[in-house]
């Protein structure tokens, strides 16, 4: 299944969860962050995140909203460093 590939770190996963929530998470991150460079490094994170969570990611109940919430907590460690 696609939640074992992913619990593995096979990229054919993650290419499938980037083409599935990449734009959708750029848009939210674009929000976010105010800038489009800085929305592209916090989707860039996000999924390595995801990918070193790998293992949680694969027993997560709902992918995308566990995706959304590490774009939030990559978007306030970023605007806390800025302070």
């Amino acid at each position: 299944t696609w939640r074992a590939a992913a619990g593995r770190g096979e990229r054919a996963a993650f290419g499938a969860l980037y083409d599935a929530l990449g734009a959708r998470l750029l848009a939210v991150a674009r929000g976010l962050s105010g800038a489009h460079a800085d929305a592209e490094d916090l989707v860039q994170q996000t999924f390595l995140d995801l990918y070193r969570s790998r293992g949680a990611l694969a027993w997560a109940r709902d992918v995308e909203s566990y995706a959304f919430a590490s774009l939030r907590h990559r978007a306030v460690a970023a605007a806390r460093r800025l302070r």
